[in-house]
């Protein structure tokens, strides 16, 4: 999923939605295989924010969350996340019953 994730990301930056799109229903399908514990959900948040879809983006990197995924320094520094706050959406997360 991971190389899924950073061709989709690639193609979200240079404008190729169809592609980042493709991409994205690769991510979909891997998500359903065991021990992904949120990755390829990360990997579609940070395709989501790049395309400039901020409500999905934020939903998909809670669901990550939710289903394993760790917040740790990359998530936080994370340039493709930047502008969704992901310090807030773990916070939500976390604070959440």
């Amino acid at each position: 999923s991971d190389c899924a994730g950073v061709l989709g990301v690639l193609a979200a930056r240079r404008g190729d939605r169809a592609a980042a799109e493709e991409y994205t229903r690769t991510l979909v399908t891997a998500e359903q295989s065991r021990f992904q514990f949120g990755r390829a959900l990360l990997w579609q948040s940070r395709i989501a924010n790049t395309l400039g879809d901020r409500e999905r983006a934020s939903a998909l990197l809670l669901s990550a969350f939710q289903r394993g995924l760790e917040f740790d320094v990359l998530t936080h520094a994370d340039p493709d996340l930047l502008a969704i706050r992901p310090d807030s959406i773990y916070r939500k997360f976390a604070h959440s019953p």
